[in-house]
C-alpha cells in the first residue's frame, strides 16, 4: 500500500479497484506525457482560501448557499424527505433509463405550471440540422466544454454590458435578429449566471418575437427557479411564456441551488414537442444518447426532490425555505449597498441589487480584485464576480470596507440612470403618479353626485366605504404584477386569470378610454363658450348670441386643429407636462370651489339642499362618479413596476396616501360644490357659475388644457390594447412591417376620433358619460383584481389555511360588489337616457 502513502494514484476517480490502487510506479509511466491542466478558475479561489490563514477571510467564488453564520445550509424538507424514503424501506435498483417517473413529472410541473397545456397534451421538435449553438456572452463556465465536446460550433450573441453592469438589450436584439435559421440559442430563464442580470418581461417578449422570427432553437438553463426572486412562478415566467409564443423549447433544470441539493448531481431535462407521438420518438432516440454515457441516472437525489415536491406538506416548507435564502441574498445585497455608502463611496452602486440570484457582477477590475485578495483576503474570480451566498451580516461590512479600499474603485463605469430601474420611481414620486392618475375631469361630477346620493352624508359615507376595496384591489394588482412578471394592468390580467378575460379586459379597456375621450370633448364644449364670454365680458344670454361661442362648433375646432394632430403620432413626448398641467389644473379647481363656498358671491344662491336620500337605492346613483373618480387601477400596475424597489410593503404606503388625498380632494370638491348650489347643481359643476367670474375663468381654462392633452394620451393607450388584439388574432407578437403599421395607426386614429367627436356633439352632459363608464371603472376596481385574486390563490399549491380561505371570499366579495355596481349602474344609466330621455338632444 506503499502507492496510497505517496499519494501517487488519482483519488478523484472514486470508484478504483484494490487491484489497481495498489500497482506499483514503474520507471516508465504511461502518463509521463500528460501535460498539468489549467486550474479550474471557481475552484482554484477555493483551495487558495483553503491555504489563506487570516480569520476575516472571505470565499466568494463556489456557488453554494450559505446561511448568515456563513455555514452549509441543508432544507428541513430535505431532512424531512430522506427520513420519509428511509422509513419506507426501498430497493436500490436501477432507474430506467429515463429516470425516476414521479420526479420527472414533478420536474416539468414545476418548470411549466401544472396546467400547462403541454403536460396535458402529453408533448413534453427534435432538432437534428443545426451545429451552431450561440450562448450569450458571458455564460456559465461549464456550457462552452459541454456543447463543444459534444460536437457543437460555439458562437456568442451581446447580452453582458460592462458599462452599465446590466442588459445589453440592444446589442443582443441585434446580435440574434442576424443569427442564421434553425441555430440554437441558449438562453438563462432566471438569475444569468454568471451576471445576474435579467432581461425585464417586456425584453424577454422582444426577444421572442425575434426568435420566433429567425426559427431558432432555444435551449433555456434554469438552475435557480425560486432561488432568484423566491417565486417559483415568477422565476419561471420566461420558459411560460416562450412556450405559449409557440416555441418548442429545450429545458434543463437543477435543484442544485433551490434544494440545496449540490452532491446528489440532480435535474432534468424536458423536450417541448410538436405533438404526443413525436414526444415518443424523441424519446427514443435520448435514450439511445442516455444508454452509453450513464445509462441509468442517479436515484437518492431524484427521489428526494420527488418526495418534496410531491408532498404538500414538505412542498410548502420548500416554497418557506426557498423564499428565505433568496431573500437573505437580496438582503446581502442591500446591505452590502448601504455599507458602500457607509464607508463614504460616491458610486452608484444600483446595479449590485438590480441583479438578481446568487451572482453579482461587482464591476472589479482584475488589478483590484488582486489587491482584495492579497491584503483583504477577500477571494473572488478575476472577473469581479462574487457569489453573495458568501455575504453574511457579519461580514458584510467587511466586504464593503475592503471593496472602498481598493484601488481605482471611483474609476469604475457603473450604471447610467436610464438603464434598466436606474433611477426607478421613489415612494413620494409613486405617490404623485398615483394621485396624477386618479385626479382628473371626473371632479366635475362629484358635487352632482352628492345630490344623486341625497346629500353629504350619504356621499361621504359611500366613499368611506368604497376606499377600503379601492385600495387594496391596487395592491392585489401589485401582487399578482409579481406572480405574474407583467407590467401592464391588462397582461396581468391575462396571465393569471386566462386568454378569455385578458381580452375582454383590454375590450374594456379600449370602450372605458373611449368614453372618457367622449366625456373629455363634452368638458371642452361645456366650458370653453363660457371662457370666451369671460375673455369678451359677456353675459350668459350676450354668449348664447354668437356662432363662434356653438357647443358643437367649438369641440370640431378644437378637436380637429389641435387634438387630432397630437393624437396620431406613434409616441407622445407631451405626458410630463400634461400630468403636471392636470395636477395643477385638478387642485386649482378644488381650491376655487371651497373658497367660493366659504366666501360665496351675492349672485349665487343655494337651491333646495337634501340632507337624506329620497329612496335607499338614491345612494348607488354616486357609484359610477366615485368609481370613475378614483380609478386608477390601469396605471398602477406600470407605477409599481417603476418603482426602484417594487415590493407589496411600501406600495400599502404608497396607495394608501394616495388614496387619501384623493378622498380629500374629491370630499372637499363634492361637499363644497354641492352646497354651493344645492339640487340645481349642474353635471359640471363649473357650468352652475357664472361666465364673468375671472376666479372660475382661469379654472375653465385649466381644465380645457388638460382634457385637451390628456384626450391623445387616453387614445394612445386604448389604440396600443387595439393594435394588440389586431397582432395577436394574426398571431404576431411585434408589427415589423414600418409603412404597414404607420397605416393602420393613422386610420385607428381617423376612427376613434370621428366616432368620439360625433357622439361628444350630440350628448348633452358628461354626466351621461360617466354613469355609462363608471360602471366600466368598478370592472377595473373591483372585478378584474378580485378575479385575479381568487385565481393566484387558487394557483397555489400549498396548505389552504384560514388565511388562504379567508383571500378566496374576499376576492368573491370584490367580484360580487363590482358585478353588482356595474350592473346597477349600467341598467340605470340605459333606462335614463334611452327610455326616460328618448328625446334627449
Amino acid at each position: 500500500m506503499a502507492l496510497l502513502k505517496t499519494s501517487k494514484f488519482i483519488s478523484s476517480v472514486g470508484s478504483l479497484t484494490p487491484s489497481l490502487a495498489t500497482l506499483p510506479i514503474r520507471a516508465s509511466s504511461w502518463w509521463t506525457e500528460v501535460q498539468m491542466g489549467p486550474p479550474d478558475p471557481i475552484l482554484g479561489v477555493t483551495e487558495a482560501f483553503k491555504r489563506d490563514t487570516n480569520s476575516k477571510k472571505m470565499n466568494l467564488g463556489v456557488g453554494a448557499y450559505r446561511d448568515d453564520n456563513g455555514k452549509p445550509y441543508v432544507l428541513s424538507c430535505v431532512r424531512k424527505a430522506e427520513a420519509l424514503i428511509a422509513s419506507n424501506m426501498l430497493d436500490k435498483e436501477y432507474l430506467p433509463i429515463g429516470g425516476l417517473g414521479e420526479f420527472s413529472k414533478a420536474c416539468a410541473e414545476l418548470a411549466l405550471g401544472p396546467d400547462n397545456e403541454v403536460l396535458k397534451s402529453k408533448r413534453s421538435r427534435f432538432h437534428t440540422v443545426a451545429r451552431d449553438v450561440y450562448l450569450p456572452k458571458p455564460s456559465w463556465g461549464n456550457h462552452t466544454p459541454i456543447f463543444r465536446d459534444a460536437g457543437m460550433q460555439l458562437k456568442a450573441y451581446r447580452y453582458y454590458d460592462p458599462a452599465t453592469c446590466g442588459f445589453d438589450f440592444t446589442g443582443a436584439l441585434d446580435d440574434i435578429s442576424k443569427i442564421p435559421e434553425h441555430s440554437v440559442i441558449m438562453l438563462h430563464a432566471c438569475a444569468h449566471n454568471p451576471t445576474g442580470v435579467d432581461p425585464r418581461p417586456e425584453q424577454w417578449k422582444e426577444l421572442s418575437a425575434v426568435i420566433k422570427k429567425r426559427k431558432l432553437l432555444v435551449f433555456f438553463d434554469m438552475a435557480y427557479q425560486g432561488f432568484a426572486s423566491g417565486d417559483i412562478d415568477r422565476d419561471a415566467w420566461a420558459v411560460r411564456y416562450f412556450i405559449e409564443q409557440g416555441h418548442n423549447v429545450l429545458l434543463s433544470q437543477s435543484f442544485a441551488k433551490n434544494m440545496g441539493l449540490y452532491g446528489e448531481r440532480v435535474g432534468g431535462f424536458t423536450v417541448v414537442c410538436a405533438d404526443a407521438e413525436e414526444a415518443k420518438r424523441v424519446e427514443s432516440q435520448l435514450k439511445i444518447l442516455i444508454r452509453p454515457i450513464y445509462s441509468n441516472p442517479p436515484m437518492n437525489g431524484a427521489r428526494i426532490a420527488a418526495t418534496i415536491l410531491n408532498t404538500p406538506e414538505l412542498r410548502s416548507t420548500w416554497l418557506e425555505e426557498v423564499k428565505g435564502m433568496a431573500d437573505r441574498i437580496i438582503k446581502m445585497r442591500e446591505m452590502l449597498v448601504a455599507n458602500l455608502k457607509k464607508e463614504g463611496s460616491s458610486q452608484n452602486w444600483q446595479h449590485v441589487t438590480d441583479q438578481i440570484g446568487m451572482f453579482c457582477f461587482t464591476g472589479l477590475q482584475p488589478e483590484q480584485v488582486e489587491r482584495l485578495i492579497n491584503e483583504f483576503s477577500v477571494y473572488m474570480t478575476k472577473d469581479g464576480r462574487i457569489s453573495v451566498a458568501g455575504v453574511t451580516s457579519g461580514n458584510v461590512g467587511y466586504l464593503a470596507h475592503a471593496i472602498h479600499q481598493s484601488p481605482s474603485v471611483d474609476s469604475i463605469q457603473l450604471p447610467t440612470q436610464s438603464d434598466d430601474r436606474r433611477g426607478g420611481t421613489s415612494l413620494l414620486g409613486a405617490v404623485f403618479i398615483v394621485v396624477n392618475a386618479a385626479l382628473g375631469a371626473g371632479l366635475l361630477n362629484f358635487p352632482a353626485a352628492f345630490n344623486m346620493a341625497g346629500g353629504v352624508t350619504a356621499g361621504v359615507t359611500l366613499q368611506m366605504c368604497m376606499i377600503v376595496f379601492i385600495i387594496t384591489g391596487l395592491v392585489i394588482l401589485a401582487y399578482c404584477s409579481q406572480v405574474s412578471n407583467e407590467t401592464t394592468y391588462q397582461e396581468v390580467i391575462r396571465a393569471v386569470c386566462g386568454k378569455a378575460l385578458g381580452v375582454v379586459c383590454e375590450l374594456a379597456i379600449a370602450v372605458y378610454t373611449f368614453g372618457t375621450c367622449i366625456a373629455f370633448l363634452i368638458i371642452i364644449g361645456d366650458q370653453l363658450d363660457k371662457l370666451i364670454g369671460a375673455i369678451n365680458s359677456e353675459s350668459e344670454k350676450e354668449i348664447s348670441l354668437h356662432w363662434y361661442t356653438d357647443r358643437k362648433f367649438t369641440i370640431t375646432l378644437t378637436s380637429v386643429l389641435i387634438i387630432l394632430p397630437l393624437s396620431i403620432p406613434k409616441e407622445i413626448g407631451f405626458q410630463k407636462y400634461a400630468s403636471t398641467l392636470s395636477v395643477i389644473g385638478t387642485w386649482y379647481v378644488t381650491i376655487i370651489i371651497i373658497v367660493k363656498y366659504i366666501w360665496p358671491d351675492k349672485d349665487i344662491s343655494p337651491g333646495i339642499i337634501p340632507v337624506s336620500p329620497a329612496s335607499w337605492t338614491d345612494v348607488f346613483n354616486a357609484m359610477p362618479t366615485i368609481c370613475f373618480g378614483f380609478q386608477c387601477h390601469v396605471s398602477s400596475v406600470p407605477v409599481f413596476n417603476s418603482m426602484k424597489k417594487p415590493e407589496i410593503r411600501p406600495w400599502w404606503g404608497v396607495v394608501t396616501i394616495s388614496m387619501i388625498i384623493c378622498l380629500f380632494v374629491y370630499t372637499g370638491t363634492g361637499v363644497c360644490g354641492f352646497l354651493s348650489f344645492g339640487a340645481s347643481v349642474s353635471q359640471d359643476v363649473l357650468m352652475s357659475y357664472p361666465s364673468n367670474d375671472v376666479a372660475v375663468a382661469i379654472a375653465r381654462a385649466f381644465i380645457i388644457i388638460c382634457v385637451v392633452t390628456s384626450y391623445p394620451i387616453l387614445h394612445f393607450c386604448g389604440r396600443a390594447v387595439l393594435e394588440g388584439l389586431w397582432l395577436r388574432f394574426k398571431g404576431e407578437e411585434v408589427e415589423t412591417d414600418v409603412a404597414k403599421e404607420r397605416r393602420r395607426r393613422i386610420l385607428q386614429t381617423l376612427i376613434w376620433f370621428c366616432l368620439t367627436l360625433i357622439l361628444a356633439l350630440f350628448i348633452p352632459d358628461i354626466g351621461r358619460v360617466i354613469s355609462l363608464i363608471g360602471g366600466l371603472a368598478a370592472c377595473f376596481i373591483f372585478v378584474f383584481p378580485g378575479l385575479c385574486l381568487i385565481q393566484a390563490k387558487l394557483s397555489e399549491h400549498d396548505v389552504r389555511t384560514a388565511s388562504w380561505k379567508g383571500m378566496v371570499v374576499y376576492g368573491v366579495i370584490m367580484v360580487t360588489i363590482g358585478a353588482f355596481i356595474f350592473g346597477q349602474t349600467t341598467t340605470n344609466a340605459i333606462y335614463q337616457d334611452i327610455i326616460n330621455h328618448p328625446n334627449s338632444p
